[in-house]
């Protein structure tokens, strides 16, 4: 079961009193409305339904009731969950937008909602923005009265979209973790959860037997390919196959390498058509130009799996994700895959004024990067290496944070 933050407190609540406990209680707990709180167990019901629970409102006291095993299993399940935040403006609209790319019928308002834990009104204000951004693409968002409302254009500008958007809201460490959990049964991150798990392991799979013909310089490269031949699969499967598109110089070699993964996917629902062979040949071929040859195995992966983990051990500490942004998470994969290959000349174990001075300006940051490197790695980094990672992570709390003055820090 994925739920919100919210949604996880009130049941955690419930799990805690189970003699039940007055709505107005729970309000105080949660600090939210009455009719935040309802809206939240509406969402719940249907959820905790296929265990077996029920949630009860009997003179404004809120009781959760079933059989003690489903009691039990839900107890370890929330205790496991990490609760899925509630989503910012800009993630929502991206939310609302993978959502009506994935389907060819109209969708109503309340269901839209209802994925998303919000209002109605705010799934309709929400639209706007999505019709406008969508709009840039060539992409029409329709709304029919007593339909609901659904977008229109392109199959390859849809599939092109839709990339962009679960790509710009995976994490790379919650992505391969994920796939390497045979048991689990979703990554907790809306829009990865979006494409069958099954589907996403196959296309890796496949796509890993053509890594030494590409080169990549993060993670991220990868993922985009998996994400490309996962919604290639969920697409055909519907009967959704991209137009005929233009070929490129070269194209034969890489349309070669979309049926040597088709082949390996062995999906029969899935009918690779030319246009479609072409499409995913193009986009293999902008891979050509990269220069730094990702790893013929898993080692780099699982390298970035440790440090994805250190980040997320230092978020925890410091209550701020530092995950959220791609670009820094890549900028320090590289700084720390260079220290453990020893490929780069380490600092001194001397005191640098500058990076000093930082740790007196970051001190619990500095605490929560010693501690999480104590936790996830065997190697020992001296102050002024941890001190440097310290930077990494202080620049980018600084770039995130309003800014009064403007400060810049220069070492050579």
């Amino acid at each position: 079961m994925i739920v919100t933050d919210r949604q996880k407190r009130i049941l955690q609540i419930l799990l805690e009193n189970e003699d039940g406990i007055s709505l107005a209680e729970v309000e105080k707990r949660l600090d939210t409305s009455r009719r935040t709180l309802y809206r939240e167990l509406g969402l719940l019901r249907p959820e905790l339904a296929k265990s077996g629970l029920e949630l009860t409102n009997r003179k404004r006291h809120l009781q959760l009731t079933g059989p003690a095993e489903a009691v039990e299993s839900l107890r370890g399940e929330l205790k496991e969950s990490r609760g899925q935040s509630e989503m910012k403006a800009d993630e929502r609209g991206n939310a609302l937008a993978a959502l009506l790319l994935l389907e060819d019928e109209p969708v109503k308002i309340v269901a839209l909602a209802g994925r998303l834990g919000v209002s109605e009104a705010t799934v309709q204000a929400d639209l706007n923005a999505v019709a406008a951004s969508l709009a840039k693409y060539q992409i029409e968002l329709k709304r029919t009265k007593g339909l609901g409302v659904q977008v229109s254009g392109l199959e390859s500008q849809r599939r092109r979209i839709l990339n962009g958007i679960l790509l710009s809201e995976s994490n790379d460490y919650v992505f391969f973790a994920y796939l390497n959990q045979k048991d689990r049964a979703k990554s907790g991150n809306f829009f990865i959860d979006l494409l069958p798990k099954a589907d996403l392991i196959n296309c890796w799979q496949a796509v890993k037997t053509l890594l030494p013909v590409f080169s990549f310089e993060t993670d991220y490269q990868l993922i985009e390919l998996i994400l490309l031949f996962a919604i290639s699969l969920l697409r055909l499967r519907k009967g959704k196959s991209v137009e005929e598109t233009a070929a490129r110089p070269d194209s034969l070699k890489y349309q070669s390498y979309v049926y040597q993964i088709f082949a390996r996917l062995d999906d029969s629902g899935a009918v690779l058509s030319r246009g479609e062979a072409v499409f995913l040949a193009n986009r293999l071929q902008d891979y050509e130009d990269q220069q730094v040859p990702f790893a013929d195995d898993d080692q780099e992966v699982f390298a970035n799996l440790r440090i994805g983990q250190f980040i997320q051990d230092v978020s925890d500490q410091v209550h701020f994700d530092f995950g959220k942004n791609p670009a820094f998470t890549r900028r320090l994969q590289k700084h720390i895959s260079a220290l453990l290959q020893h490929s780069v000349k380490r600092l001194p174990n001397v005191r640098i004024e500058t990076l000093s001075q930082l740790t007196m300006h970051f001190p619990k940051l500095y605490e929560a990067i010693t501690a999480a490197w104590k936790l996830d790695f065997s190697e020992e980094l001296n102050v002024a290496e941890l001190q440097l990672l310290l930077l990494y992570f202080a620049n980018e709390y600084g770039s995130r944070q309003p800014r009064r003055n403007l400060s810049a820090l220069v070492i050579c």
